[in-house]
């Protein structure tokens, strides 16, 4: 059903990071991000699409920050900026959440820009969820 959340969380390790993924209407759910969480992850990496305007803005920022300093992670968010699909404008402002709520760095609602962060990698024995013992 589209905009449900999904079924189960999924984590993808790349790079040393272990990344969890969120798909739109996940990012909206905490159940959602404390079961990804539960898993053992640096991030909480959702891909949404918000509309225009100042109540979206602090919609999705109150989401990734909440994310974020719920399992001290870091939350990114990339979402769509400009016309999408049936919308004629959305939110942009895709961003990097610290682990402490802290916007890094974010993008404003302009379509065209691109944003590069290199998160950092935590010891695994930081990640939440991962024990070191077999």
């Amino acid at each position: 059903m589209p905009g449900a959340p999904g079924e189960k969380p999924v984590v993808l390790e790349l790079d040393g990071l272990r990344l969890g993924l969120a798909v739109c209407a996940d990012a909206a759910d905490p159940t959602h991000a404390a079961e990804t969480a539960a898993l053992g992850i640096d991030a909480y990496v959702a891909s949404t699409l918000y509309g225009p305007g100042e109540a979206q803005a602090e919609r999705l920022d109150g989401h990734l920050r909440e994310r974020a300093t719920a399992h001290r992670v870091w939350g990114v968010l990339s979402t769509s900026a400009g016309a999408s699909g049936e919308f004629a404008e959305t939110s942009g402002r895709s961003g990097i959440w610290a682990p402490d709520g802290t916007v890094v760095a974010q993008l404003g609602p302009e379509p065209g820009t691109l944003l590069r962060f290199d998160l950092p990698r935590p010891a695994p024995s930081a990640r939440q969820g991962v024990s070191d013992t077999p």
